[in-house]
């Protein structure tokens, strides 16, 4: 295996070294990439970072031959950009800025407006290959948002179920607290005519008992001067 140093400063090293580019580092490893490179010439150096990585070779003709037979490859789902390290980068950012994003899948990066290198059939023929996982991967996305959807209708039914009950227990709560209010406020009247009644009866009561009184009194009075008349008439005689 060879090791991780592939940043040498000397001009002769930076033409052999070539930059990889948009790299699925998530499944290729550093072993994958040096089986795939080592065809090209001996890798003296390796090294794989988060998206990208470099191959150091012995000399430019090995470099040159590995960026011409793996530029635009598609490995890992993901169509890898490659270039010498000493030249610009042909997707125009830094190797630690290159874009893992699967959406690229369908861009072979070899579009001549923008200067990039690679034929336009061979670009053609990577966007037909992958039709196919873009729309199986759409289809995906679609049935996830229906599903988040579906879900989010079901919990606004519930809710809206929900909200409806408590109001209803509400009007229900609210209309038994008026009934007994009703209710205690007749039963109030009704002790208040009864207490009225009983009042009246007990008045009529008394008064029959004065009356009484009053009649024994004069009874009692009469029969008092009865006596005295009596009296009165034995002392006469």
């Amino acid at each position: 295996m060879a090791n991780n140093i592939t940043n040498k400063t000397d001009p002769r090293s930076m033409n052999s070294r070539v930059f990889i580019g948009n790299l699925n580092t998530l499944v290729v490893k550093k072993s994958d990439v040096e089986v795939i490179f080592s065809k090209y010439g001996k890798i003296v150096g390796c090294s794989v970072h988060k998206g990208f990585a470099f191959v150091q070779y012995v000399n430019e003709r090995n470099a040159r031959a590995a960026v011409a037979g793996q530029n635009g490859r598609m490995i890992a789902g993901q169509v890898l950009y490659i270039n010498l390290a000493a030249e610009p980068k042909v997707n125009g950012g830094k190797a630690g800025q290159v874009s893992r994003n699967t959406s690229l899948r369908g861009k072979s990066g070899f579009n001549s407006k923008s200067g990039q290198q690679g034929s336009s059939t061979k670009s053609g023929k990577l966007k037909g290959d992958d039709l196919p996982v873009i729309k199986k991967e759409l289809t995906q996305i679609k049935q996830k948002v229906n599903s988040l959807l579906e879900s989010l209708e079901k919990i606004e039914k519930e809710q809206n179920k929900q909200v409806k009950n408590e109001k209803t227990e509400e009007e229900q709560t609210s209309t038994s607290v008026k009934k007994d209010e009703t209710n205690v406020k007749a039963g109030a009247d009704n002790s208040a005519e009864e207490g009225d009644l009983l009042d009246d009866d007990d008045n009529e009561d008394r008064g029959e008992d004065q009356l009484e009184l009053i009649k024994d009194d004069e009874t009692e009075a009469e029969e008092g001067e009865d006596d005295r008349d009596r009296g009165n008439g034995e002392d006469d005689s």
